[in-house]
């Protein structure tokens, strides 16, 4: 796996990254909208159906690649 990097050289435009929160002590997948300045999820939306702000991330890094031979059921 990639070491984690400051958030300021995440990518940006909507690639799904991991994401550290500090103030939550936690990783979620998140990402960064050109739009709202904001690191949406796909854990929570609000009412219009928009990615909820999963608050200010320090660190990121890559999603891993998804595991070799699995098949979707």
């Amino acid at each position: 796996m990639s070491k984690w990097q400051p958030i300021e050289t995440a990518p940006r435009g909507g690639t799904r990254v991991l994401v550290w929160l500090p103030d939550f002590n936690e990783v979620k997948v998140a990402w960064y909208s050109t739009s709202t300045s904001l690191w949406p999820s796909d854990e929570e939306y609000n009412e219009d159906g928009e990615g909820c702000n999963v608050g200010l991330p320090t660190h990121w890094v890559p999603l891993p690649e998804p595991p070799k031979g699995i098949t979707n059921a």
